[in-house]
């Protein structure tokens, strides 16, 4: 079969549930309030197995929160022990523990960590729960098992001000940051002027990916990346050029976190062999054609 073309992200969304009830939470594009829904490892690794010959180079996890699946670290092991694939996971870390934290440090694995707020006051408003703590803790069991992780901060129209303390909390800890404007706001895109003055001002170089994604680095090389989201401009070629397909819980396929699903033939996986799940998932791909 043909090269995949040009998609090379594989976003698995292991579950649909999260713990958090944040306000500006999009849930990743699937339904809210849904059925509970959990990816099997047994469907997981039907499809990693059917992809191992295309040109795929990365497996990011999300959810919901994916650890409330108790598939999700065996998944993560299975990519790290039979793929070179690069791997990444969203997560809130309220569910990890010293124990995860040690099975996690022995693969390749770099977690993305929800950081909405530096105090606790903050963080209980927008995410609606008292685990502040648990997130401080998990911070420092990350560093202490040598963890790669960066922290991702969703900027909304309310906390805007509390942006300067969020890097000024990444540099002192010299955490890579990743800030992401309200997908449900559109209002959110027009903070970005003013962030990116102060950014000019404080951090070194600047370089622009060409994929939404604009990244400031200090001389110590601490950064600092802004996604400028092609979907407020319906900016297909930016969106193409990011290359994603997503596994939804239930098996679907996605290629627009706008959209509704543009496959669900994958539902029955062990009816399916190799070829056709590689098909399925070239369809989906060239199907992706507009936002």
């Amino acid at each position: 079969m043909d090269d995949l073309n040009f998609w090379k992200i594989l976003r698995v969304l292991t579950t649909n549930i999260c713990n958090y009830r944040c306000v500006f939470c999009h849930n990743e594009g699937q339904i809210k309030n849904a059925t509970k829904q959990m990816l099997s490892f047994e469907n997981f690794k039907l499809i990693i197995n059917a992809l191992k010959d295309t040109p795929l180079k990365e497996i990011q996890f999300s959810g919901g929160e994916p650890f409330l699946n108790p598939d999700t670290l065996q998944m993560i092991q299975y990519v790290d022990e039979n793929t070179n694939y690069e791997i990444g996971c969203a997560t809130n870390t309220t569910f990890l523990d010293e124990n995860l934290i040690l099975q996690l440090s022995k693969t390749r694995i770099k977690l993305n960590i929800q950081f909405p707020a530096t105090t606790q006051d903050d963080f209980n408003k927008i995410t609606k729960t008292e685990n502040f703590e648990i997130l401080l803790k998990n911070l420092q069991l990350l560093k202490q098992y040598k963890i790669k992780f960066g922290l991702n901060h969703c900027i909304t129209d309310f906390d805007f001000d509390r942006i300067f303390s969020i890097i000024e909390f990444a540099i002192e800890r010299d955490l890579p940051l990743k800030l992401l404007p309200d997908m449900k706001n559109d209002n959110s895109i027009f903070l970005k002027e003013k962030i990116f003055s102060f950014l000019d001002k404080i951090l070194d170089l600047k370089e622009d990916s060409q994929n939404g994604a604009i990244k400031w680095k200090s001389k110590s090389n601490f950064q600092v990346k802004y996604i400028d989201s092609p979907c407020f401009y319906k900016d297909f070629e930016k969106c193409k050029n990011y290359a994603e397909i997503r596994l939804l819980p239930d098996c679907k396929l996605q290629t627009c976190i706008m959209k509704p699903y543009q496959c669900d033939e994958v539902e029955n996986l062990k009816n399916f062999d190799v070829n056709l799940i590689k098909i399925i998932f070239q369809q989906v791909w060239n199907s992706f054609i507009s936002c």
